[in-house]
């Protein structure tokens, strides 16, 4: 059933759809976008990868691979176009810690398999970002996920505000941004609206300019020296904090009983710093999101070695062993731990695991490795210890060819098989108008309503040296009215739409 609601105001929340990239192969099963991957593991318990390699190293990408590991699914690697992450430094950190290689200035270009993907190729890029095909590192994997960002949906927005709607939006639709902030503007898009309706209705300016910290992307990056030389080491037990960036997180500050971790600038958003006070608690490493808290205490000894309590969240992985090795910040491996005990948490599905650790690296230990992740590097070759990762420099990579050809099945949209090349032989005919591409390819004629190639057509116009200003954007056509499948599969049912007229009108 179906009813005209008649309204003066609408919240837009309608999320953001995922980035997609064009390259050899990319329309190969077991090719996931990172956010569906998530949704499959997070929301559906389903976990159908054993090996992933991952294109894009801001959050969503860092955090997947991160979820993947709780999943006891082998992260293989992590490769960014960009010299650096565009997502959190912590979640970076994290990610290294548990031995997971991370490819910076490296492009995906190609998939490989026959019924699914089953190898992906990797090339380094330079500043202009084309890659080079005489270095590349091919990977044994069974699913490959995109992570190259986020656009928003919100096809209906024009024709709301062509209605004289007052429009409020929230979430990714708003704007991309954390989680945090996505639920952040729900409430304060709500509160818009209630003011809207009610002049008389105050806020505090203190609700806006959280707004306006929560979506701040990452800042500075400090130098880890300069900031641990700001950190107070003395005292029997006190917190060794390895956060070197400004992000809106402030946990560990709300959480202290003894108000002993502050922040010298915005409460949110700059770099918390041990001061004086602390009891040992350990809440502030319980509920660091990023894990990138450990408690050290000088008054728990065994031997020369002091106890340095880690954060935990792979508790079905846990193997009690006599040691484990320890990492810096980097995953570097800087010496052993003797393990002391552990504390479950089920409230806060994490866990403290705490190690008998030599005194002099005790305020450098930021995490360790789980048996079978000794990583080891042998000159072209990259794999563990457990021969788990087999991953290898191909060195026939010089037949390969820079230019795509006609077959070459780089597709630009996965729904219609319209391919990059046949797309750009258009463009380079003088074509701009992306509705004309649209009318002689299909392209974003498919099941996803060019919501996914719409980011990627952006692409090779770019990549063809087109000039953004001067194309004729798609014209969006967004749904606005569901029809159930049965009247697709061959029922004998007469659709009558000006019954929805008569149906029940609800104001707003």
């Amino acid at each position: 059933n179906y009813y005209i609601v008649e309204t003066n105001s609408v919240i837009l929340c309608t999320g953001a759809r995922e980035k997609y990239l064009s390259f050899k192969n990319n329309h190969l099963p077991g090719i996931f976008g990172a956010g569906a991957f998530q949704t499959l593991l997070n929301r559906d318990l389903i976990k159908g990868s054993s090996k992933i390699f991952i294109v894009g190293a801001g959050n969503v990408g860092l955090i997947a691979a991160y979820h993947a590991l709780q999943a006891g699914i082998e992260v293989v690697g992590i490769a960014d176009v960009l010299p650096k992450q565009s997502g959190y430094k912590v979640h970076l950190d994290k990610i290294k810690r548990y031995g997971v290689p991370v490819y910076f200035s490296h492009s995906v270009i190609e998939a490989q398999g026959e019924e699914r993907v089953n190898a992906v190729k990797i090339a380094p890029v330079d500043k202009d970002f084309k890659p080079d095909y005489n270095k590349i590192i091919t990977f044994s994997i069974d699913t490959l996920l995109i992570a190259v960002g986020l656009a928003e949906n919100n096809e209906m927005e024009d024709s709301l505000k062509r209605s004289s709607i007052q429009l409020y939006k929230a979430g990714d639709a708003n704007e991309i941004a954390e989680a945090s902030s996505a639920m952040f503007s729900g409430k304060l898009a709500a509160l818009r609206l209630i003011k809207n309706l009610n002049k008389s209705l105050v806020f505090e300016d203190s609700l806006f300019e959280k707004e306006k910290v929560l979506k701040l992307p990452g800042g500075k990056v400090f130098d880890p020296d300069e900031i641990r030389q700001k950190q107070n080491f003395s005292g029997e037990v006190y917190p060794s904090i390895f956060c070197y960036q400004q992000i809106p997180c402030n946990p560990c500050v709300t959480s202290c009983p003894a108000h002993a971790i502050k922040i010298d600038g915005d409460p949110i958003y700059d770099l918390p710093l041990y001061q004086t006070g602390c009891t040992g608690c350990a809440k502030c490493v319980l509920t660091c999101p990023a894990l990138a808290i450990t408690l050290v205490d000088k008054r728990k000894r065994k031997d020369n070695k002091v106890m340095v309590t880690f954060p935990f969240e792979f508790l079905d992985k846990f193997l009690p062993v006599d040691e484990y090795q320890l990492t810096d910040i980097d995953g570097n491996i800087i010496g052993t731990g003797e393990f002391a005990g552990i504390k479950h948490f089920l409230k806060d599905k994490r866990s403290l695991i705490s190690l008998y650790v030599d005194e002099k690296i005790a305020n450098l230990a930021a995490g360790f490795r789980l048996p079978l992740q000794n990583m080891v590097i042998e000159g072209n070759y990259v794999r563990d210890s457990s021969n788990i990762l087999k991953n290898s420099l191909n060195n026939n990579s010089s037949n390969l060819s820079i230019e795509n050809t006609n077959n070459d099945p780089s597709f630009v949209c996965i729904c219609e098989r319209v391919k990059v090349e046949d797309v750009k032989e258009i463009i380079r005919l003088g074509i701009k108008d992306i509705n004309f591409i649209k009318a002689a390819t299909r392209l974003s004629m498919g099941a996803c309503g060019g919501k996914t190639c719409s980011t990627t057509i952006t692409s090779i116009l770019r990549e063809e040296g087109i000039n953004k200003n001067v194309v004729e954007p798609n014209k969006p056509r967004p749904l606005i009215v569901e029809v159930p499948f049965k009247y697709f599969a061959g029922n004998k049912v007469k659709l009558n739409f000006d019954n929805i007229n008569s149906k029940k009108k609800e104001k707003d």
